[in-house]
């Protein structure tokens, strides 16, 4: 026989009314929210567990045409992984002992700043390039510099094309100036 909530204390779990849970509670079968999930009150989180690197844990994002995952994968790391599974791999992965980020394709970025230095295998500059502290490089320049002067420095201006390499804190080295204003290589 069927007991109506009416007659059913304060501690009881009413599955129609609007209630407030104190305590801990434990699911041990899969829970389905339909609606949205609200943490109320400052240092609130969702804490994710796992007792050993063969399983994973994390989030699963899915629409109608896409599904990803971030979080812990089941891989022998403690990585942070955001995982594409139309593309069944990586696309980024924050490593647990470095901080380090790698990145499973390009970067696209009107500007990129490191202060640990970037490595790849190529490279590919459109606009401006600088190296060594090169920051104020113009359009069409490229300087590799060192403590006060350019190690190398090639610029492409309308009318003149230098290729120029010094040495020391002095402006000796070899400047190859094509100047085409006077039709002249210095």
């Amino acid at each position: 026989t069927a007991v109506a909530s009416a007659y059913l204390d304060a501690d009881t779990a009413h599955l129609s009314t609007t209630q407030t849970f104190s305590g801990a509670k434990t699911f041990s079968a899969d829970t389905i929210f339909n609606t949205h999930l609200t943490l109320n009150g400052d240092g609130k989180h969702i804490y994710m567990t796992r007792s050993a690197t063969n399983v994973s844990k994390g989030l699963l994002w899915s629409t109608a045409s896409a599904r990803w995952f971030t979080g812990l994968r089941e891989t022998s790391d403690e990585d942070l992984h955001i995982y594409n599974y139309a593309a069944s791999a990586d696309i980024l992965t924050f490593a647990n002992t470095t901080g380090n980020a790698t990145f499973a394709g390009t970067i696209g970025s009107g500007a990129i700043t490191s202060t640990a230095g970037i490595s790849g295998t190529t490279a590919t500059f459109s606009g401006k390039a600088g190296f060594g502290g090169a920051s104020s490089a113009s359009t069409g320049v490229v300087r590799i510099q060192g403590n006060e002067n350019y190690l190398l420095y090639v610029d492409q201006t309308s009318t003149n094309i230098h290729v120029a390499a010094f040495r020391g804190n002095s402006d000796t080295g070899l400047d190859l100036h094509a100047d085409a204003a006077n039709n002249q290589m210095r």
